[in-house]
């Protein structure tokens, strides 16, 4: 069961409390160590508890939840400081609490690592729908691959006997090296390359069904917030207070919780960057002189480091060299353009852009979903304010209402782009793409009839 209060998240960033960063907290300069690598990853590896609540009896664990707060931030110091002690103990294994007097939050007796060699596609369900299908799709990919390459062993066959010739290498022994015209065979070329397109052709229709099905039992596998929760995608931009959309969706069910989403993507972008920047300066400052500190962490720009080159400033841009003072220039950067950014437009950032309402039974969610299932004429009424019962009108719109993606997948920095930029950014990557293949093309027949040409003089000659 979910908690009962209503509470409402935005979606602003949390910034974390001073102090709690390793770099705060004095960090030794120490030398690369395997047991402290080997420490780290068996510390961080993805880990499973049992979960009654779960169709599959096992859930992924969060992040801090496998091991205590305490004891990770104190595992964590330990390594970031190069005590290999306070990470391992003497056998090389973690150090967990004493069997005398067991620390908080320990590693549950249950609880554990996901096997390297041995997991199944039931136990990556536990990860949520877009790992789980990946691995289904790559292992669907390497079936389809390989039945298409058994296919083809008729025609390598017919290549290796008829084809190729003594000084054919033996990566390419079985394919058309060498082949003319009048060697192509229509049983052993035609016939398999036409079984093998219609294969494919079966492969591709068939894709999205089993794709759909395989996404259906994954959901059903797991439950997570997504089963209990709606998407609002058209919420008046003047109601901001999460009681009153409490108090609409409680005529299908007792409401959790409910997150108002911002129009503020540009200003999280920032700030998420201005976070990535300050995490390098607390990294990279170690070591240097007092005076180059105080300038990396100066707030005021005539404070910043001397400009560097342009070729530098280049090779920054494109992730191909890095340097305190570029890293303390752009944070510096950022830094005014996140406060610009909060002066200039503070209205928009507080607009509505989405709403979400969790329920605490996976019914009163589906009987919203149902009440507010309509065609595409209901929905266009809706967009003009007309149509729709009295009792599903919230402030006098008509709500679109939809069912969620996993919370993890939301892209809270991507509210603010619009329809018509979403177009255009689909339509440049196309012609992109397009322009790729047809450069491509156009290499191909050059270099061929280059090939041709000089075969001809040659023969010629």
């Amino acid at each position: 069961m979910l908690p009962d209060p209503v509470t409402v998240a935005t979606s602003s960033p949390i910034a974390p409390a001073r102090g709690d960063s390793l770099a705060e907290d004095g960090r030794d300069d120490a030398a690369p160590s395997i047991e402290v690598a080997r420490a780290y990853g068996r510390l961080t590896r993805p880990m499973r508890i049992p979960d009654p609540h779960q169709p599959s009896g096992y859930r992924l664990a969060r992040v801090g939840e496998a091991i205590s707060v305490p004891a990770t931030k104190k595992t964590l110091l330990g390594l970031a400081k190069g005590r290999v002690a306070d990470a391992v103990g003497g056998d090389g294994t973690d150090a967990g609490p004493s069997q005398e007097e067991p620390e908080e939050g320990a590693l549950p007796p249950k609880a554990e690592p996901y096997a390297f060699w041995s997991t199944h596609l039931q136990q990556l369900d536990e990860f949520g729908i877009g790992v789980s299908l990946y691995y289904r799709q790559l292992a669907f990919l390497s079936l389809v691959f390989l039945a298409a390459g058994l296919l083809y062993l008729p025609t390598m066959y017919y290549n290796y006997r008829h084809v190729n010739g003594p000084d054919t290498p033996l990566l390419l022994l079985g394919s058309s090296l060498g082949a003319e015209r009048s060697d192509l065979s229509f049983m052993y070329h035609g016939v398999v390359d036409l079984a093998v397109c219609a294969f494919l052709l079966v492969f591709a229709v068939a894709s999205k069904r089993v794709e759909d099905a395989a996404a259906a039992a994954i959901d059903v596998a797991q439950q997570t917030t997504q089963d209990y929760a709606v998407e609002v995608l058209n919420p008046p931009r003047r109601i901001k207070d999460p009681d009153a959309y409490a108090a609409y969706f409680r005529q299908f069910g007792d409401v959790c919780f409910v997150t108002l989403a911002l129009d503020n993507g540009r200003l999280l972008r920032l700030l998420r960057r201005q976070r990535e920047l300050r995490a390098l300066l607390a990294a990279r400052i170690e070591g240097l002189s007092l005076l180059e500190a105080e300038r990396a962490r100066a707030d005021d720009a005539s404070l910043a480091p001397p400009r560097p080159s342009l070729l530098k400033r280049l090779l920054y841009a494109l992730g191909l060299y890095s340097h305190v003072s570029l890293v303390a220039r752009e944070y510096l950067a950022v830094k005014r353009r996140v406060a610009a950014l909060a002066a200039r437009d503070p209205a928009r950032a507080s607009r509505v852009k989405r709403v979400y309402c969790v329920f605490n039974t996976e019914q009163a969610q589906r009987a919203c979903l149902q009440a507010h299932r309509r065609g595409f004429v209901a929905r266009l009424l809706g967009c003009l304010g007309l149509g729709g019962r009295e009792e599903l009108r919230f402030e006098g719109a008509v709500l679109r209402v939809q069912e969620p993606v996993e919370p993890s997948e939301v892209r809270y920095d991507a509210f603010h782009i619009k329809a018509w930029e979403r177009g255009l950014r689909y339509t440049i990557s196309t012609l992109l793409a397009a322009t790729s293949l047809g450069a491509s093309f156009v290499l191909l027949r050059f270099a061929r009839g280059r090939a041709l040409y000089t075969a001809a003089i040659t023969s010629g000659a």
